[in-house]
């Protein structure tokens, strides 16, 4: 397959998941999330999980993980967690994001659709810029790197940029992340540690936020 097609098959991979945060977002904010549209949504989340899972068959994907993987799927969200606030302190910022405002105001209207998207979000994201921009069609080299990297931020900043509201610490925010993942995967050579390091990185704030749903705890 060719870079071209390639890059054509990840922009329709990208808009095949976008498809599914666009129809959570939807359950969530102007549908009751009852169990019917919660069941529809999840049996959407796995038809799009089953494709990806097929894609990702021609992406070298290993299924026995060291001790050392274990390491790197821990280590690299704590590295983000780190970088993230000595970003946002050399900045000055103490905003987030309105790519993240929704994702929290989101949740607390309905827990569920939400997660779907954070908890899967990962496989969708590695596969399509990490395994087939970084890996595929530049054989992780440094411009790739960059490209996979710019590519993966654009669309989170995208509602600040609309907005009005963009500040470089967003885009830092998605950008060193993405050079991280990249990184890991081009020092493991295996794809599931960033998927799992992503979606370790994506997990914590909604167990968080949860605990503070449920226990009512003032911010």
């Amino acid at each position: 397959m060719n870079k071209i097609k390639l890059f054509l098959l990840a922009i329709f991979l990208f808009v095949m998941s976008q498809s599914g945060t666009l129809l959570s977002a939807y359950i969530t904010i102007e549908l009751s999330p009852n169990i019917l549209n919660t069941s529809l949504l999840a049996l959407f989340f796995i038809f799009l999980i089953s494709c990806f899972l097929f894609i990702s068959t021609k992406l070298n994907l290993k299924s026995k993980l060291t001790k050392s993987d274990i390491k790197y799927v821990f280590m690299t969200p704590i590295a983000i967690f780190v970088i993230n606030v000595i970003t946002k302190a050399l900045f000055n910022i103490t905003d987030n994001s309105q790519n993240q405002e929704a994702i929290l105001s989101d949740i607390s209207k309905g827990f569920i659709p939400v997660s779907l998207v954070l908890l899967t979000a990962p496989l969708f994201e590695e596969i399509i810029f990490r395994g087939i921009i970084y890996q595929k069609i530049f054989n992780k080299n440094i411009i790739g790197l960059l490209i996979q990297a710019f590519l993966f931020s654009l669309p989170h900043i995208l509602p600040d940029i609309l907005g009005g509201t963009f500040h470089l610490a967003f885009f830092l925010q998605y950008f060193i992340p993405a050079i991280i993942y990249a990184l890991v995967y081009k020092k493991t050579n295996k794809l599931e540690i960033p998927i799992l390091a992503h979606f370790v990185n994506n997990v914590f704030p909604v167990l968080i936020l949860v605990i503070i749903i449920i226990f009512e705890i003032p911010l």
